[in-house]
């Protein structure tokens, strides 16, 4: 019985290696087919892609061999423009810029000029009004400003105490000292 159980046992386990094996085979073979069909596509795109390229390249060197022609018979580039014309092109922007901040800064002065006009007219005013007959303030003297140098100031002198100054003394004191010292040493080393 053990033999017979052994025996189905095997049989059995053939049959399902001899499935898997056929089961991977078909898998195999379904697989190399769809592959090849997507790789047939490539190879046609990579092939009408060489032949492209190849007119490109010839196209490039037609192109190259008549700039080069232009440039021997010495009519230059006739896209790119010339050194002069550039130069001459920056200094007209160049100038246009200029010219525009000039205007800005025209126009900024008589804007100043009629603040200053406006100014000067309303301190007119005001004086006018100050040195008038009937005004209560008639006393006040409007005359010109005085000069700085006729100001005096007062001297003012900063007062220590009496322990700002000792330390300050102290520090003195000790800086001498230091300094004494370091002549001390810097003439035993002479």
């Amino acid at each position: 019985m053990k033999k017979e159980e052994e025996r189905v046992k095997k049989e059995k386990e053939e049959e399902r290696r001899l499935l898997e094996k056929k089961a991977r085979e078909d898998f195999q073979a379904e697989m190399r087919s769809e592959i090849g069909s997507k790789l047939d596509s490539v190879r046609e795109l990579l092939e009408s892609k060489k032949g492209n390229e190849e007119d490109e390249v010839v196209k490039l060197r037609i192109e190259i061999e008549g700039l080069r022609n232009t440039l021997r018979a010495g009519q230059g580039a006739s896209t790119s423009e010339s050194t002069f014309d550039k130069y001459k092109r920056e200094l007209e922007e160049e100038k246009a810029r200029s010219d525009r901040r000039l205007a800005a800064m025209e126009e900024e002065i008589a804007r100043f000029r009629t603040v200053n006009e406006e100014v000067n007219a309303a301190a007119d005013v005001w004086k006018n009004e100050a040195l008038r007959s009937g005004n209560r303030r008639g006393s006040v003297v409007v005359t010109a400003t005085p000069a700085p140098g006729t100001r005096t100031h007062a001297r003012t002198e900063t007062m220590f105490s009496p322990a700002v100054e000792d330390l300050k003394l102290k520090e003195r004191v000790e800086h001498q000292e230091r300094e004494i010292e370091l002549l001390k040493e810097w003439r035993l080393l002479n």
